[in-house]
């Protein structure tokens, strides 16, 4: 993964034709931005009628903006980030612009004909080493999460509606339109929602799944959520126009007549109101990823249906927390469009993952085939990274400890600690819940916090009680996992209790045979830990015909433990077929024993603590401190940089643990830093792996990838620890 500069220049009104520019500087390696002098105060001019007069001239249109824009401290900036291009080693300079919400009228302008204050005659934004975007915030809560490059896949919509009289809509040639999006996307595999009259979509081998109507879209992205983590690129072609400024877009009923459907929320009556695209979008729980809009064209000549509609639905899907939108900003031709998309998917999927950079290629290819519309697809986005996949492997990725590790497993001297990653397709995760509690239940804290689980428990704790919390989290619970698995769960019965709906979607899930319950029920191991409440481990393992055993951490006086191996069977010893699952942070079963806010984490600490000191007077089982600390730790399903891991981290693995010796290499399985959390991903990643390697002296490598990942690549290797 390499890193990157950004320089980001924002623009904010003023007044009629002037701005406010707010140019800055980040640099690889450094932790604060650079800004020129008197930054605050810094004015351009902007004549959007002047521009409007050289429409039509891209190259005298890109001069007067690069005049415009590029005053001389934004310019002497820029000079000072293109170093970076000629580093050792060169990494690339992400450029940005972010128009705030004061100027929405600058969406109008072409920024993407803007010329190189450095280089006479040169544009800027076909330089795929300074690759363009326009960036913007967004008022979303959604973390975006990327995937492995194998793991992509694209929901394809193409509208034809049937025109109704009195109604001039150019015909849209479906075929065409599909033949071009299986170009664009090319090996990424591909669902279709349109309305084939023909055998056309035979012909061409696709997955046709339904019709081209607002239901059907948002239904597959959400069942698509369900079923494989959800769709990463939306790709749609269809017709639109702008009314009063807001996007329509031309879709399909039922029975494939016309469906005007807006990007924003519509007044049917004094007391209904219909959401628009834009907010159903917006709720699914997870989002795609990249959504490419496509202009329609029934001849390729330049017809005027789009009307720019498609171009000003973008900045409305991205600041609703979409985190790339592809957009054509004015009628496209078809051969344009032929042209930019395989090249734009194929530098995508080839070279890095990095939209901008692949949009500029793009870019530069059409415009050195002469096409004069080479200036009109536009990304929007609020990506800092610009990444849309990444490669799971071991950091540094020239040191490969897969032989330790299937050493250790087969040899048994691996302990898994599983955290709740591994079970964020089930109820959603920590981040999520919080954000939710903290909007119904008007959490008063900062911007930042409303995500931190623990401290917004701690706010129900303390203004409510703690049987509220319990309560209100097992009823939350339910809500979300018959809302996230609606399908699994059609006929069970509606007082099921949560254990029981948990327990059927996992073993549905875990008909998958790289599910990670399943991969790590056939480790030969004899003591699994683990941070979550619920009981798929356990479950699991009893599918692998094994024959488990439980027992709670007890880190509080009010934990029974009437269920435990060691209260049926004091001399209980776990082995490989009767393994233990021990729950450091309480179970669901037994809701007091759930170390759930911040309160319950500070607790927890200090009587783990305590623990430790007592040694073998201690409350927790001789052979699980054992396989604490002698064995080698594999976590799975944790960010490194929470604080509740740090928490666990602390809490089992003692000092004398460095003391030994003979310890395998430990393993912790996460993603890099979710996008948006750092601004400095490679310095984030060097921070982290320097953090787990120090800590006491147990040696430690990080895995760049999710828990899925890892467990799949573990899969593949099971002929290495395999034990007959």
């Amino acid at each position: 993964m390499t890193d990157y500069a950004i320089l980001e220049i924002g623009l904010h009104r003023h007044d009629a034709t002037r701005y406010r520019i707010e140019p800055r500087l980040w640099l690889p390696d450094e932790d604060a931005d650079r800004r020129p002098p008197g930054s605050v105060s810094l004015l351009v001019e902007l004549d959007l009628d002047e521009l409007g007069a050289l429409d039509g001239q891209p190259t005298e249109y890109g001069e007067k903006l690069r005049d415009c824009l590029f005053i001389p401290p934004v310019r002497d900036l820029l000079t000072k980030g293109r170093e970076v291009l000629t580093g050792d080693p060169p990494v690339p300079l992400r450029l940005r612009l972010y128009i705030g919400p004061s100027a929405p009228e600058l969406h109008g302008i072409l920024w993407e004909t803007l010329r190189d204050p450095h280089i006479p005659g040169a544009l800027l934004t076909t330089n795929d080493n300074i690759p363009f975007s326009r960036y913007l915030s967004s008022w979303d809560w959604h973390a975006v999460r990327l995937r492995p490059k194998g793991a992509l896949k694209a929901l394809v919509v193409v509208a034809d509606p049937e025109s109704e009289e009195g109604t001039k809509l150019a015909k849209v040639d479906v075929e065409g339109e599909l033949k071009r999006a299986k170009a664009a996307l090319g090996d990424i595999p591909m669902d279709v929602l349109c309305r084939c009259e023909d055998d056309a979509c035979a012909e061409l081998d696709l997955n046709v799944v339904g019709r081209p109507t607002l239901n059907a879209i948002i239904g597959h992205l959400r069942e698509g959520i369900r079923l494989h983590e959800g769709y990463d690129i939306l790709y749609l072609a269809c017709h639109g126009k702008l009314v009063k400024g807001v996007p329509m877009l031309w879709l399909e009923d039922d029975q494939g007549r016309i469906s005007l459907v807006s990007a924003e929320e519509e007044e049917l009556t004094s007391e209904e109101r219909r959401p628009g695209l834009v907010l159903l979008i917006n709720q699914l729980d997870q989002l795609p990823r990249l959504i490419v809009l496509a202009s329609c064209e029934s001849a390729g000549t330049g017809s005027a249906w789009d009307e720019g509609a498609l171009a000003a639905l973008g900045p409305r899907l991205a600041e609703a927390g979409v985190p790339a939108v592809l957009a054509m900003q004015g009628s496209v031709s078809m051969q344009t469009v032929a042209e930019f998309m395989p090249v734009f998917f194929e530098e995508l999927i080839e070279r890095d993952g990095q939209i901008d950079r692949a949009l500029a290629y793009a870019r530069a290819t059409v415009l050195n085939n002469d096409r004069p519309d080479w200036w009109m697809p536009v990304l929007f986005t609020r990506l800092y990274s610009g990444r849309l996949w990444y490669e799971p492997q071991f950091a540094p990725a020239d040191f490969d400890i897969w032989p330790a590790l299937d050493m250790a497993i087969r040899k048994r001297k691996c302990t898994p600690v599983v955290g709740p990653g591994l079970i964020d397709f089930l109820l959603g995760t920590p981040q999520e819940i919080a954000a939710e509690w903290a909007e119904s239940l008007h959490f008063p804290m900062a911007p930042h916090t409303r995500t931190d689980l623990p401290r917004v428990a701690r706010f129900l704790d303390t203004m409510y009680t703690k049987e509220f919390l319990l309560d209100h989290l097992e009823e939350h619970l339910v809500q979300q996992v018959r809302q996230r698995h609606p399908n699994q769960l059609a006929g069970e019965p509606e007082n099921s209790s949560l254990g029981h709906l948990i327990q059927v979607v996992g073993e549905k899930r875990r008909e998958a045979e790289t599910e990670a319950f399943r991969v790590l029920a056939q480790l030969p191991l004899s003591i699994f830990i683990t941070a979550n409440p619920d009981g798929l481990l356990f479950d699991a393992l009893k599918e692998a015909d094994k024959d488990p055993q439980t027992a709670l951490c007890p880190w509080n006086d009010y934990i029974e433990q009437p269920d435990s191996a060691y209260a049926h069977d004091p001399n209980y010893v776990p082995s490989r077929d009767k393994p233990l699952v021990y729950h450091l942070f309480g179970h669901l079963e037994q809701p007091i024993s759930l170390v759930l806010s911040e309160d319950d984490y500070f607790e927890y600490l200090i009587w783990a603590s305590h623990e430790m000191m007592r040694g073998a007077k201690s409350e927790i089982p001789s052979d699980v401190s054992a396989a604490l600390n002698k064995n080698a730790l594999m976590f799975l399903g944790f960010q490194l940089d929470d604080w509740s891991f740090r928490v666990i981290l602390h809490s089992i693995v003692s000092p004398e643990a460095s003391k030994n010796p003979l310890r395998y290499r430990s393993v912790a399985v996460q993603i890099g830093p979710e996008e948006g959390r750092v601004l400095q991903p490679r310095l984030a990643r060097k921070y982290l792996e320097r953090y787990f390697e120090d800590f006491r002296n147990v040696k430690s490598s990080v895995y760049w990838g999710t828990a899925s990942d890892f467990a799949r690549a573990l899969w593949e290797r099971r002929e290495n620890w395999k034990v007959d």
